[in-house]
C-alpha cells in the first residue's frame, strides 16, 4: 500500500477558473492527487473580491486551501524597484511577503512529505526548505523569452524579452539544482535544459487530453475545420496566431480550399480581432 503524502502545492494564479493553459493542468493535477494525497494549496488571485464559490471550487475535494490577493499596481511597484537585482522579472513580480508569510506558517519541513512549485514564479518560497520538491517549470523559459523576442516587431515587447533572456540564463539553471526533479512538457525543452544545466534531474510530464470527453471523430468523416485555442492575450499565443493565419493557413488553403480557422480563447488582443472578418472565425 503507497503511502498517503502530505504535499504542500503551490501556484501563481488561484487554478479557477479554468482559463489558460496553467490553470487546466494545475487544477486537474490537484484533483488527482487529492484522490490518495493530502494536499494543502497555497495560490495568488489576481483581482479584487473573489468570489467564493472559486475557493469552494477546490476545496471540495478536500483540499486545504490559502489564498493571498495579488495587487497588479503594488506587484508592479515591487518589481520595478527590484530591476538592480538578478532575478526575472517574472518572478520578482510573483515574489511577495504575503505569500511567503503563509508558507512559512505551514512550516513545510514538518508538516509536508513533498514540496511542488508550479513554474518557476513559486519556486522561491521552497527552494531552500529541506523537504523533498518538485519543480514543475513547464517550459524552457530561456528559450521561450528567446522565441518571444526574435518572432516579435514590438519594440517594447523586444526590450522586455530580451532583458528577461539576460536574467534567465543565470536564474533558470541555478533555480532547478533547488529541486529534487524538474519536470517540463516537451523533449526539446528537456534537451534545452539541459544544455543550460546538464546536472539537475528533469523529467517528461506532457499536457493530456480527456479522452473519455473529446472523442476523435470516424476517419471517414471529411475534415476542413482547424482550431487552435488558448488564452489569447498571453503574447506567445498572439504571435502564434499571427504565424497560423499569415504564413500556415495560406499554404494549407492551396490545398483545401474552403478550410475553417477558428480561433477560441478569453481576451483577444485588437490586432487578433482585426483579422477576424478576413481569415479567421
Amino acid at each position: 500500500m503507497k503511502k498517503r503524502l502530505r504535499i504542500l502545492f503551490l501556484t501563481p494564479r488561484l487554478p479557477y477558473p479554468i482559463i489558460g493553459g496553467d490553470r487546466i493542468k494545475s487544477y486537474h493535477m490537484l484533483q488527482h492527487l487529492a484522490k490518495s494525497h493530502d494536499v494543502t494549496l497555497v495560490s495568488f488571485y489576481q483581482g479584487a473580491n473573489m468570489p467564493k464559490s472559486y475557493a469552494k471550487e477546490i476545496e471540495k475535494y478536500n483540499i486545504k486551501t490559502h489564498i493571498i490577493p495579488l495587487n497588479p499596481i503594488k506587484a508592479g511597484f515591487n518589481t520595478a524597484i527590484r530591476l538592480a537585482g538578478k532575478n526575472p522579472l517574472e518572478i520578482d513580480y510573483y515574489t511577495q511577503p504575503e505569500f511567503r508569510k503563509v508558507v512559512e506558517s505551514l512550516d513545510p519541513e514538518k508538516n509536508f512529505d513533498l514540496g511542488i512549485a508550479f513554474f518557476m514564479r513559486t519556486a522561491e518560497y521552497i527552494k531552500d526548505m529541506n523537504i523533498k520538491k518538485i519543480l514543475m517549470s513547464e517550459d524552457c523559459r530561456t528559450t521561450y523569452q528567446k522565441r518571444s523576442y526574435e518572432g516579435s516587431q514590438n519594440l517594447k515587447q523586444r526590450m522586455i524579452r530580451l532583458w528577461e533572456v539576460k536574467k534567465l540564463r543565470k536564474y533558470e539553471p541555478a533555480i532547478v539544482n533547488k529541486f529534487d526533479i524538474t519536470t517540463l512538457v516537451s523533449n526539446e525543452d528537456i534537451r534545452d535544459m539541459q544544455k543550460l544545466n546538464p546536472g539537475a534531474e528533469y523529467r517528461l510530464l506532457t499536457n493530456g487530453t480527456d479522452i473519455n470527453r473529446l472523442v476523435p471523430p470516424p476517419p471517414s468523416m471529411e475534415r476542413k475545420h482547424l482550431i487552435f485555442t488558448g488564452k489569447l492575450d498571453v503574447w506567445a499565443n498572439e504571435l502564434m496566431v499571427q504565424s497560423i493565419v499569415y504564413d500556415i493557413l495560406p499554404l494549407i488553403r492551396e490545398k483545401v480550399p474552403d478550410t475553417e480557422l477558428n480561433i477560441v480563447g478569453a481576451r483577444p488582443p485588437q490586432s487578433m480581432l482585426s483579422m477576424q472578418n478576413k481569415f479567421i472565425h
